[in-house]
C-alpha cells in the first residue's frame, strides 16, 4: 500500500524501543500514508473504516509525523478536527451474566469470568497472571498493568474466589501462567477473546469479553459507589475514561420515565 520510507527512521526507532506487536500496528497504521499528505489524511478520514480504528490509526500518525518534524499547524487542525462518533456500548444485565454463569461447566472459564465481571480485569490482564501473583489473604497482583504500574487486587467476591480455588486443584501443568490452554501453555489474550465471544453468542447475546469490564463499573455505579471510588476500582488514570464506561444517562433516563408513568 504505498512507500514507507518516508516513515523509514521512526518505525526503525519503534521496532528498537517497542514491542513486536506495537510495531506491527504502527508500521500497518503508516501505509495509509505513503507520502504523509494532507489529501491522504482527508481521504482517510473519509474512508469506511471504524471511528475507533481512525482514531487510533490518526493518533500514531502524529506520532510519526512529529518525530518528522511535519507537524505543523495544518496537520494539527485537520487530526484534532476529527471528532469519532461516540458509540453507545451496550452492558450486560445481571439477568444475562446468570444466565451465562450457569453455562459455564468449567471452573477455568468461570475464574477468568468472575475476575472480569467481579474484578474488572483487563482482557490482557487475565492472561498475564502467573500462579506467583496470587497472594496470601485473597489478593492478586497484577504487574506492568496499562498505563505500566503494578496494582494489588482484593479478591472478594466469593465466586472469584472459590472459582480460582477450585481451577487451581484440577489445574495440570508445569507452567508458571495461571490460566493454561489445552496445551499446557499460558492463555493468549486472542483465546479468552474468542473463548468468550463464543459464550456470548451461544447464549444468544452479543457481547464480549470487555463487556464484562464495563458490567463490573456500571454494578458499582448502581451501588452508588462515587465515581472517583469506581477510577480508582478500574485503574483508570482519567476519570473521564471512567465515565466513558457507565450507561448513567440510560440509568437515569430510565428512573426519570418510570416515576412520571408510575404517578400517571
Amino acid at each position: 500500500m504505498g512507500n514507507m520510507n518516508l516513515w523509514h527512521d521512526f518505525l526503525e526507532e519503534v521496532q528498537k524501543t517497542k514491542s513486536a506487536n506495537t510495531y506491527e500496528s504502527y508500521r500497518n497504521a503508516l501505509k495509509y500514508f505513503p507520502t504523509g499528505s494532507i489529501d491522504e489524511i482527508r481521504d482517510f478520514i473519509g474512508g469506511n473504516l471504524k471511528d475507533s480504528t481512525k482514531k487510533q490509526t490518526l493518533q500514531i500518525l502524529k506520532v510519526a509525523l512529529r518525530y518528522n518534524d511535519m507537524y505543523d499547524k495544518s496537520y494539527s487542525r485537520l487530526i484534532k478536527g476529527y471528532k469519532p462518533n461516540k458509540t453507545v456500548q451496550e452492558c450486560p444485565t445481571d439477568k444475562e451474566v446468570e444466565t451465562v454463569w450457569r453455562n459455564i461447566m468449567s471452573h477455568k472459564v468461570r475464574a477468568m469470568f468472575a475476575l472480569m465481571a467481579y474484578n474488572g480485569l483487563r482482557v490482557g490482564e487475565v492472561a498475564g497472571l502467573d500462579m506467583s501473583d496470587l497472594l496470601s489473604g485473597n489478593r492478586l497482583l497484577l504487574r506492568n498493568t496499562k498505563g505500566k504500574r503494578d496494582a494489588i487486587i482484593p479478591l472478594v467476591h466469593p465466586r472469584v474466589v472459590n472459582e480460582i480455588k477450585a481451577y487451581i486443584k484440577e489445574r495440570k501443568g508445569d507452567s508458571p501462567a495461571l490460566f493454561l490452554n489445552r496445551f499446557g501453555d499460558r492463555m493468549s489474550t486472542g483465546g479468552i477473546v474468542n473463548l468468550f465471544h463464543r459464550e456470548f453468542r451461544d447464549n444468544g447475546m452479543k457481547y464480549h469479553a470487555h463487556s464484562l469490564r464495563r458490567y463490573f463499573a456500571n454494578t458499582l455505579s448502581k451501588a452508588k459507589i462515587p465515581v472517583q471510588d469506581i477510577q480508582v476500582a478500574m485503574r483508570h488514570s482519567d476519570i473521564s475514561t471512567t465515565m466513558r464506561y457507565l450507561n448513567i444517562d440510560e440509568d437515569r433516563t430510565k428512573s426519570v420515565l418510570q416515576e412520571v408513568y408510575h404517578a400517571v
